[in-house]
């Protein structure tokens, strides 16, 4: 079997099932294991974000958008070198990862023939879910059985703790501001009271007023695609009165949201952890996380 994943996520999953031989193809994100780095790119990014600000990314990424121009651009020839039987791609955004485009277009480039595995989660079970169907795809399905077992347990272990629960408001931008959705919801309200955001629910637009209103005690950043180094350097680029604001006497954190939250694969059970060490410090002063996953501002 011969793998292709459209998805940071799936990658991340593909090697958790200790299927990574059969991985011939990723795209540019995916980056999780290192080895990961080591595989080819039959998918990039059409526009290199790395050194841009987060209005600045916001501004390109809409006027693609709104001109119907692509995000993101399949290598043909690394694409049919690969020759895959399987891709594993997702439905859930047409800009964190390649989409229904990238993947119709795959099929012709591959003259329809590899099976087409689309992932849709949108909340923490969904995530699960998705484990287990990557797993029944490339013949692993134990394998995802045992890994969603174990993610369980370490939930759990957090869970059993009667914990006084702070109003935590997440953010997925800067600039403009974007409430944390889909499934970050879910992660914060197994330690704290998540503001705003649904469960299940994408991403949104936030203006200012709604933010002051909503009276946080905690405020987490989480930029999507950001690690906590470059979202507290923007921090510092994007602050000012609106901001002083909202943080008036708050605690601020900055975590790797790359890593953690944005990718709904085994690592949000580490950001639930990283929640609960940010949120509930003493109590879980001894839970292991990994290092420079979060950071306090102010």
């Amino acid at each position: 079997m011969r793998i292709c994943s459209f998805l940071p996520s799936a990658t991340e999953i593909i090697y958790a099932l200790n299927a990574d031989k059969q991985l011939v193809g990723v795209t540019h994100e995916c980056d999780y294991p290192l080895d990961a780095k080591n595989k080819p790119v039959v998918v990039k990014g059409a526009v290199n974000t790395k050194d841009m600000d987060s209005k600045s990314i916001d501004e390109i990424i809409v006027k693609m958008v709104r001109e119907q121009k692509d995000i993101y651009i399949i290598d043909d020839n690394k694409l049919r070198d690969a020759d895959p039987d399987i891709i594993i791609a997702q439905g859930l955004c047409s800009v964190c990862s390649p989409y229904f485009k990238e993947i119709d277009r795959a099929k012709v480039i591959l003259n329809n023939k590899p099976k087409i595995v689309m992932l849709d989660p949108h909340n923490l079970e969904e995530i699960f879910d998705s484990i287990i169907q990557v797993g029944k795809a490339i013949d692993k399905e134990d394998k995802a059985i045992e890994l969603v077992d174990k993610l369980r347990v370490r939930i759990d272990y957090i869970k059993q703790f009667e914990l006084e629960k702070p109003n935590v408001l997440a953010l997925e931008w800067l600039d403009p501001l974007y409430t944390a959705g889909h499934w970050v919801p879910d992660m914060i309200n197994i330690v704290g009271n998540n503001l705003i955001s649904e469960g299940s629910k994408p991403s949104r637009r936030l203006e200012w007023d709604e933010a002051f209103n909503a009276e946080p005690d905690i405020i987490i950043l989480m930029a999507c695609g950001f690690n906590t180094d470059r979202i507290v350097r923007e921090f510092s680029k994007v602050r000012d009165e609106n901001w002083n604001r909202l943080i008036n006497n708050k605690k601020v954190y900055a975590v790797d949201a790359s890593a953690y939250f944005n990718r709904p694969g085994p690592r949000v059970v580490t950001g639930i952890e990283i929640l609960a060490k940010i949120i509930h410090s003493d109590l879980f002063a001894d839970l292991k996380v990994p290092n420079n996953s979060f950071k306090r501002i102010i």
